[in-house]
């Protein structure tokens, strides 16, 4: 019986080392700067892998009325908020590595379906760096892709 459970942890230990290290694998390397009137700080893909991914479902209409739906793993914005020490704001402004950008309210940017991934339909993000907003409330245009700031209005 001990030898039994002796195995039956050792299994969910190396699972769950396996899995961490999968999740974290999954993420790729990347840093974005959050910028607020406290200043600037980075978030990096090695905090994100500290905190709790999900999956999310979000659908997208291109200029034709074209509907896309797609799935994206990521991690809260919410979360990175907190992480970054951003408790009082009006709204954000995701900017991307090109320079476009797009204005998240308070509203979207707070909510549990509005996150920053690093996969989409179980594939890893294409771009420089790797990661894209997806929020599920949001606009087409607000999928920004290449996400390097965030900018605390």
């Amino acid at each position: 019986m001990k030898r039994t459970f002796s195995v039956f942890i050792t299994l969910i230990v190396v699972f769950s080392v396996f899995a961490f290290r999968a999740h974290a694998a999954d993420i790729g390397t990347w840093r974005i700067t959050i910028v607020s009137s406290g200043g600037e700080r980075s978030f990096t893909s090695a905090d994100a892998a500290a905190l709790r991914a999900l999956t999310i479902e979000a659908t997208t209409r291109n200029r034709f009325g074209e509907e896309s739906t797609s799935t994206y793993t990521g991690i809260r914005l919410q979360d990175i908020l907190t992480h970054a020490g951003v408790r009082d704001f009006f709204s954000l402004t995701i900017e991307a590595a090109d320079g476009f950008s797009a204005d998240y309210d308070r509203t979207l940017a707070l909510r549990e379906d509005t996150i920053l991934a690093w996969a989409r339909d179980g594939e890893p993000i294409d771009g420089d760096p790797p990661i894209q907003m997806a929020p599920a409330a949001g606009m087409g245009n607000q999928f920004v892709r290449a996400v390097a700031r965030i900018i605390v209005n």
